[in-house]
């Protein structure tokens, strides 16, 4: 266990990975909303909470998840985790880039508070909240750039003053590791070596490996969710990220054999991310 959790911290990126299963620990895990699970976060020494990609959940369960999973970071939610498209692409793009901007203000004035509520949610947390970035990455920080009006505040509010953790989304959408890359080099050049950015999905590729094991800097962290899915789907993935067929057995506390698997994977992968 002592040198599994020295891979994971020698690691020059924080590998997060998506997970249900308190049996698999690691030390970074990301729970998506509405699915909280204090048991889980139990197995893990840093909790991420992700309102996650077309989820229906609203912020206040965003906030509930924090607070039930003691969560170290949340991710403020957009439109991506909502509402299916509408209207044409500019007018979602600053609605999305707007809705994330109360969200996150929203989120960050309940961290630190004890005792609030909404209905019977606790929604009190302790979590930093993280600003979603979605493509063209470069408009929406010149938005977050400008002042804004806030309901709560007597100004107008720069959120690039506010907020210095990101996280960049829309990286599977682009089709190769070198545009991904350049994606969050856009991100890092203008948030600057300060802040924090985590990469959401952005894929495992060896090329994709290979980039990032150059230039570490450019993200903190990131999260996957292979380490989950390949083996409750009876597959493994080798070491260029091809997934095999590996037919696992079930019944009883078959949960317990995935979750060996699961923490294989994620480990991995934070080796393959680290100079070898």
């Amino acid at each position: 266990i002592a040198e599994r959790e020295a891979m994971a911290r020698e690691c020059p990126i924080d590998v997060y990975y998506s997970s249900q299963n308190p049996r698999a620990a690691w030390p970074f895990k990301l729970n998506r909303a509405g699915k909280q699970s204090p048991a889980t976060a139990k197995s893990c020494a840093t909790m991420l909470v992700d309102a996650g990609y077309a989820n229906l959940t609203d912020t206040p369960e965003i906030a509930m998840t924090a607070h039930r999973t003691d969560a170290d970071l949340v991710i403020a939610r957009d439109l991506t985790s909502h509402h299916p498209a509408v209207g044409d692409d500019r007018d979602r793009h600053e609605d999305s880039i707007t809705l994330a901007f109360h969200t996150a203000l929203w989120l960050d004035e309940l961290r630190g508070t004890s005792d609030v509520s909404v209905g019977k949610w606790p929604v009190s947390h302790d979590a930093t909240v993280m600003l979603p970035l979605q493509p063209p990455y470069g408009e929406q920080l010149d938005w977050l750039d400008e002042p804004h009006e806030s309901g709560n505040a007597a100004e107008p509010v720069r959120a690039l003053d506010r907020f210095n953790h990101f996280a960049v989304g829309g990286l599977q959408d682009l089709d190769t590791p070198r545009e991904r890359i350049q994606a969050l080099d856009t991100v890092r050049e203008y948030v600057g070596d300060d802040a924090y950015v985590h990469a959401l999905a952005p894929g495992t590729e060896p090329r994709m490996l290979y980039e990032l094991r150059q230039c570490p800097d450019l993200v903190d962290s990131l999260d996957v969710s292979t380490p989950e899915n390949a083996p409750a789907n009876n597959k493994l993935p080798d070491k260029f990220g091809k997934q095999h067929k590996h037919l696992l057995p079930t019944g009883t506390d078959i949960s317990t054999v995935r979750a060996g698997y699961a923490a294989a994977i994620v480990m991995q992968l934070a080796f393959l991310l680290t100079s070898i």
